[in-house]
């Protein structure tokens, strides 16, 4: 490398602040407020977990919340990597799924909500015709899996 780059790059590096490494966000933005009655509108999106269970965000209202989902190899508790949400696959395959890591909400108002919930079925098909199971865990700004593992959703209020 010459050696003007090098003292412009140490020149740059001076002044300007390295960015943390960036991830792929999913955003679901609610479907708003009907103006007829008055009720929220709700915008789904599927995803398939860490353990392969197909699971369904809700997002209503006048909502705009991002997601990170996360892979947390076994034994390791550490992420391995951030990203997107891994859709359910088509009948006949299986895809590895990545857990919910992250939310952090963007917009809202009174009508918001945000609901997190597994469907009891890992094919598209019956999983829209299945029931929901609605999470073990208790509502709080943060849910946790141990002392050790990282939260399966943190939640930012504004």
């Amino acid at each position: 490398m010459p050696r003007r780059v090098k003292v412009c790059q140490e020149a740059v590096r001076s002044v300007i602040e390295t960015l943390e490494q960036r991830v792929l966000l999913t955003t679901i933005i609610g479907g708003g407020v009907d103006p007829v009655t008055g009720l929220p509108i709700v915008t789904q999106a599927r995803y398939v977990d860490a353990a392969g269970h197909v699971a369904v965000i809700s997002v209503g209202g006048n909502t705009t919340a991002e997601f990170i989902f996360a892979h947390v190899p076994m034994m390791s508790g550490a992420i391995s990597t951030l990203g997107d949400l891994v859709p359910p696959p088509p009948p006949n395959m299986t895809v590895m799924g990545d857990d919910l890591y992250s939310i952090y909400v963007a917009q809202s108002d009174a009508s918001s909500f945000i609901s997190v919930t597994e469907v009891r079925s890992t094919t598209f098909r019956e999983a829209q015709q299945s029931p929901s199971v609605p999470t073990a865990g208790r509502a709080s700004s943060s849910w946790g899996r141990g002392p050790r593992a990282p939260p399966l959703a943190t939640i930012s209020r504004l």
